[in-house]
């Protein structure tokens, strides 16, 4: 009997542990149905907070831009001339006309003019000896017979110069071919109003076949130069990007005009070796004023976010920890939120990261925009 009594304890007990373990698994299973819910509020609350911070630089970026119109504007009005300095001038300008117009009216060929008013040159000296070389005889020729003979004089001299130029024009050729096919030296443009100021300059210059990685790196310290600059002073707006590539390169050499127009050929001799390269090409069509310069920096500000979005996506998997990788999926959702991407664009990103990383689900994020030896990126 004893043992049948413990027996029924025994049981009781069991059947409440069972009823206690079935209530315990339910409220777990309840409790990690809060959290999967409240870790995608959370992914939602992020994604959210990335796009808010976009709109906010793009905001940002707005004000500046009014500031700068602003002081533009404020820059223009200062060179405007007042009213009271437009009359006065106006009134100048019409009494000039009005002078003018009777000077056009006036009949000059009823003024007789002396013979003593136009003397004879006095041809002395060293001008004697030239002039007889012409055939001009000083003391005999009139003034029409002396300009008639330096005329003809001019031309025969004229004459021999292109024949001259003719005779040796093979071999000037041949001489210019060996320059070129060595490609020791880069024919200068001149300095015309066509040129380039930053390539303004007679003659050769050597070329010292630069490699890629120090033109992109001298590229890129210049874009900083030009950032701190623009951050500063608003100086974008004041010196356009070829005067401030001029001034880069003789704040940087020394030597003079030699020097620095080397420099310059050289750059753009590589840049434009390498215009398959983004980042060459993109800096080449700013500097000939092709291309604003705004889209270098809302690209460079674009790199920034992109790299933003992925170490929150990385936060948001480790509870907080940076490990340098990333979830491609998450990556991508994030990407879609925070520029407005749509569904095609989004599949043409993916296409890239598989192209890059392989089919792997996690990417190493902060080697997405890494540069090469060359500073050539993915």
């Amino acid at each position: 009997d004893k043992l049948e009594r413990e027996k029924e304890v025994l049981e009781k007990h069991l059947r409440e542990s069972s009823a206690q373990i079935g209530t315990l698994q339910w409220d777990l299973e309840a409790q990690a149905r809060t959290l999967e819910d409240t870790e995608k509020e959370a992914t939602r609350l992020k994604g959210v907070f990335l796009r808010n911070k976009s709109e906010l630089l793009e905001l940002s970026a707005e004000k500046d831009m009014l500031v700068a119109e602003r002081e533009l504007h404020f820059h223009r009005m200062q060179n405007l001339v007042n009213r009271t300095e437009h009359d006065v001038l106006k009134a100048k300008y019409d009494a000039l006309e009005i002078e003018n117009k009777k000077l056009r009216d006036y009949d000059f060929a009823e003024v007789v003019v002396p013979p003593h008013y136009t003397p004879r040159p006095n041809w002395t000296g060293n001008m004697g000896a030239a002039l007889s070389k012409a055939g001009v005889h000083v003391n005999r020729d009139t003034s029409d017979n002396s300009v008639a003979k330096l005329i003809k004089y001019i031309d025969t001299l004229h004459k021999k110069l292109k024949d001259f130029d003719h005779a040796h024009e093979e071999e000037w050729n041949q001489t210019a071919g060996k320059l070129v096919q060595k490609d020791r030296f880069i024919a200068c443009m001149g300095t015309g109003d066509e040129v380039p100021v930053y390539l303004r300059y007679h003659g050769h210059v050597r070329n010292r076949k630069m490699q890629k990685r120090e033109a992109e790196k001298t590229i890129r310290e210049i874009w900083l130069d030009r950032k701190s600059q623009t951050d500063r002073n608003n100086e974008i707006l004041k010196v356009p990007m070829d005067q401030f590539f001029l001034q880069y390169a003789k704040t940087k050499l020394t030597g003079g005009a030699p020097v620095v127009a080397e420099w310059c050929y050289n750059i753009i001799w590589t840049l434009e070796k390498n215009r398959n390269d983004a980042d060459c090409d993109i800096f080449l069509k700013i500097l000939r004023n092709e291309l604003s310069e705004d889209v270098f920096f809302d690209q460079d500000s674009q790199v920034t976010v992109c790299l933003e979005v992925a170490e929150e996506v990385d936060k948001a998997m480790t509870h907080g920890q940076v490990s340098g990788s990333c979830d491609k999926t998450e990556f991508l959702e994030a990407l879609k939120l925070t520029f407005y991407k749509n569904d095609g664009q989004i599949t043409d990103l993916s296409k890239a990261l598989d192209n890059v990383y392989g089919d792997r689900a996690f990417f190493k994020y902060k080697q997405l925009f890494a540069d090469d030896r060359d500073f050539s990126q993915n």
